[in-house]
């Protein structure tokens, strides 16, 4: 799992979000992206792994630009930066459909514990086996069991109408 990251700017934000992402002790890779055509070239060769895509829009043009490459997205797990609070920005970045969103005017810290969850969660259940994909011994799934009288019930019920039918005749 690798943390891909696209940072836009250098400026007081940037810097912010930076220092947060550098004392994450995160276990896997981390990626870190300045320019959009790298961030485009990187999730156009998908690693097959269940990435985390952290995506600060410092303008409506940089948001504009990930809505333009929303099927790369598909098998990422997305947080999103946007750049303002206005309605319009904030329904483009619905767009995305986001795990979560914040604004470039926060303090990152509710960002830190989310991508901090999302990792715990994400080691979690790759070190577990999930048992509802395990097959009983001969690889065939049992039928579920049926409930006292719920086949008769349905033929008695058959059986009723067919015989109301020709008790009218």
């Amino acid at each position: 799992m690798s943390l891909i990251v696209f940072i836009p700017k250098a400026d007081e934000a940037g810097r912010r979000l930076h220092q947060m992402i550098g004392q994450l002790m995160w276990q896997d890779s981390i990626e870190i992206f300045s320019h959009f055509k790298q961030l485009y070239d990187r999730l156009g060769r998908p690693s097959g792994n269940e990435d985390i895509g952290l995506f600060c829009a410092s303008t409506p043009q940089d948001l504009d630009d990930l809505v333009n490459c929303v099927h790369l997205f598909d098998n990422l797990r997305l947080i999103l930066i946007l750049p303002d609070r206005e309605n319009q920005t904030i329904a483009k970045g619905h767009l995305l459909r986001p795990r979560f969103m914040c604004y470039l005017d926060s303090d990152f810290s509710d960002l830190a514990l989310v991508l901090k969850k999302m990792e715990q969660k994400t080691l979690s259940s790759s070190h577990s086996i999930k048992s509802e994909n395990i097959l009983p011994r001969g690889g065939v799934i049992p039928h579920p069991p049926s409930f006292a009288g719920e086949g008769r019930n349905r033929k008695s019920a058959k059986k009723s109408k067919s015989e109301a039918a020709l008790v009218r005749t």
